[in-house]
């Protein structure tokens, strides 16, 4: 008998987790902490699209990746591959990754084979578009649940309270579970006294998309550079705004003092040579990894003051808060904190210990495997 694929009596639980694409995003990078932190189970990533650079991290991680192409992710095709998928590697357990609007055959699918089904939330209800959210609710009558709701994993508070503005997802359980982080390898980020003739750099990590607010950070950082000239920005991540921003630079004559990096691939390498991380964004957001990153850095953070953002702040002294969409209040906060190094090394370590006490990896899992029934090694009572 195989041991690997039988269900009665195989050896490790197995994990199917759903996802669209591969590509190098936040929740992406979910599903790797998620398998790393869950090293005694078995992991299947099957991906109802294409192939991109996260497939090679899950598979580094212990994964086994699947990718079905875009096929799959069809309005009627993903009910038979997600079907296929389950009797092929009978998972005891599923997470479906993203908030979509297939969820309703998802659930279906799952009801009908039996398997225990958990969904992860990383963005508000409330950003859900009226027409969206008319297509779930048809759906969910046309591919009526044939079981119990899924709960929702948010990954904020803020994002489980903006359940109650949406008809469709307000009906699902949900609970709070914090994203994990990749916890880096490298040495605690350590302030040095500011030095005029030694570069400043400030970064930010994210998509270069709408839920984001890089403008504001442009033009905040052009109001710093006017008083401190060896300032430098670095903008990691990649996306549909970059040409956009890039004439943005242009036009407020920062492009020799600014640096587009692009994807990266060890965030914490680039991370490391940063002296502040600053985070500019929108209510569309749902908490930010690349905040949790930034903290378990040491780096001192100045970021939005919007719902899913204050829950970083802690006790008050983990980040700094400043008005959104306000370049004159974010640009006022930066240059407070630059010449002053002890405020930096204040900042920066009690982010780090609070993004090790709350961002833990092999907290996040436990929380997860809790709700499929899926008990770890070392989990406890």
């Amino acid at each position: 008998m195989n041991l690997t694929n039988s269900t009665s009596s195989r050896l490790r639980h197995v994990v199917l987790h759903h996802v669209f694409g591969a590509i190098r995003g936040g929740v992406e990078r979910d599903v790797f902490a998620f398998i790393s932190s869950s090293a005694d189970h078995e992991h299947i990533v099957v991906v109802f699209g294409d192939d991109g650079p996260m497939a090679e991290e899950w598979r580094r991680a212990g994964a086994t990746v699947e990718i079905l192409g875009s096929a799959s992710s069809g309005p009627f095709a993903i009910s038979s591959f997600l079907r296929e998928a389950i009797q092929r590697h009978r998972p005891d357990g599923m997470i479906a990754w993203f908030g979509l609007v297939q969820l309703p055959q998802i659930i279906r699918v799952c009801n009908q084979q039996k398997v225990k089904l958990v969904v992860h939330a990383g963005n508000p209800g409330h950003t859900m578009p009226r027409k969206v959210e008319l297509r779930y609710l048809a759906m969910s009558y046309w591919w009526q649940a044939a079981g119990p709701l899924p709960v929702y994993a948010c990954c904020s508070k803020y994002v489980a309270e903006s359940f109650a503005s949406s008809r469709y997802l307000r009906q699902f359980p949900r609970i709070v579970i914090y994203n994990g982080i990749e916890l880096p390898l490298l040495p605690a980020h350590q302030p040095r006294p500011y030095d005029p003739e030694r570069p400043f750099v400030i970064g930010m990590t994210a998509r270069l998309s709408p839920i984001k607010d890089h403008d504001t950070l442009l033009r905040a950082f052009a109001l710093v550079a006017k008083r401190f000239p060896n300032v430098h920005l670095e903008l990691a991540g990649d996306g549909v705004l970059r040409s956009q921003l890039e004439g943005l630079a242009r036009e407020l004559s920062i492009t020799d003092k600014m640096t587009f990096l692009g994807d990266v691939a060890d965030i914490y390498k680039v991370m490391s040579r940063w002296d502040l991380f600053a985070y500019a964004t929108t209510e569309q957001e749902g908490l930010g990894n690349a905040v949790s990153e930034a903290m378990a850095m040491g780096l001192p953070c100045v970021i939005t003051d919007i719902g899913p953002m204050r829950e970083f702040e802690g006790d008050g002294t983990c980040v700094q808060l400043v008005t959104p969409r306000n370049p004159v209040s974010l640009a006022k906060s930066i240059l407070e904190v630059i010449p002053d190094h002890v405020k930096r090394r204040q900042l920066g370590s009690a982010a780090r210990d609070q993004s090790l006490l709350r961002f833990s990896p092999d907290g996040f899992a436990k929380e997860y495997r809790k709700i499929l029934g899926l008990a770890s090694e070392g989990d406890g009572p």
